[in-house]
């Protein structure tokens, strides 16, 4: 529905963005179930504003999960091949660039982060 107080995708992402900063380590370990071409970017940008909640309650994230998830969007920006959401009737239209901000500000936090927060891939 139009009304105002209905349900959104923007409100499921926030709901979403809760858990995900509860359980961060679970969300980066199977960060690669983001990589489904028809997730929008209203779930990555709350997925990486709930992992910067997360990193900043001294979550363990997985790095090596997380890097690799950033680098496929941004490859599939490049190629033109991420969703389009202009045809998106939700009012709170989050589009990619929002996304790729919060999750450039969770790999600018993770390098600001405590050392035992951070587990380098061998």
């Amino acid at each position: 529905k139009d009304d105002w107080c209905s349900p959104s995708r923007e409100g499921l992402g926030r709901e979403f963005q809760k858990t995900v900063s509860k359980k961060a380590q679970y969300f980066s370990d199977n960060a690669s179930l983001f990589l489904n071409k028809a997730i929008r970017p209203v779930y990555i940008y709350h997925l990486f504003l709930g992992l910067n909640e997360g990193l900043k309650q001294g979550a363990q994230i997985n790095w090596k999960e997380i890097t690799k998830l950033f680098k496929t969007l941004l490859e599939r920006d490049k190629s033109g091949e991420l969703i389009s959401i202009e045809d998106d009737k939700d009012d709170m239209k989050i589009g990619w660039d929002p996304a790729f901000k919060w999750g450039l500000d969770l790999i600018e936090n993770a390098l600001n982060a405590k050392e035992d927060q951070i587990e380098v891939p061998k």
